[in-house]
């Protein structure tokens, strides 16, 4: 009789239940949500300078309207567009003509394209293109930020 052979297979079985009881579980946590890493990050609305973000708020219709103020000396906005981080989509870029004293208040809405389901958190990637108000469109210069919420 082969004992070698018997304690193999029985150590093979206790360590195959075990496997299979982590596994189960790994994938009863994930299904509940508890492995979601989205639902712990903080929501965010950072723009890079001359911009500072004041508020954004992303909507179930797929409407992201952010409200920024600019920092610097006046200037004058050309182009703002938005990106869904999440599925790459890109919103086509708005263009228009906005003069922004320095310490002035902007807010812009731009629609995703398409509804959202609510309670889910989305990153959006925003692009600014602007000029100072002392100078003239020759001299366009371009920033952006990041919109981390959750859609509401």
């Amino acid at each position: 009789m082969n004992k070698k052979g018997q304690a193999a297979l029985e150590f093979l079985t206790t360590y195959g239940w075990a496997f299979l009881v982590i596994l189960i579980m790994i994938g009863a946590l994930s299904y509940f949500g508890v492995l979601n890493p989205t639902k712990y990050v903080p929501e965010s609305c950072t723009f890079a300078s001359p911009f500072q973000c004041d508020d954004a708020v992303i909507m179930t219709n797929g409407d992201v309207t952010m409200k920024f103020r600019n920092n610097g000396e006046a200037l004058v906005i050309t182009e703002f567009s938005i990106v869904d981080m999440d599925d790459g989509t890109n919103v086509p870029i708005v263009l228009f003509t906005a003069n922004m004293a320095a310490g002035g208040i902007q807010q812009v809405t731009q629609n995703l394209g398409g509804t959202l389901p609510a309670g889910v958190k989305k990153k959006i990637s925003v692009h600014i293109t602007y000029y100072y108000a002392t100078s003239t469109a020759t001299f366009t210069k371009s920033t952006g930020g990041d919109i981390v919420g959750t859609v509401q």
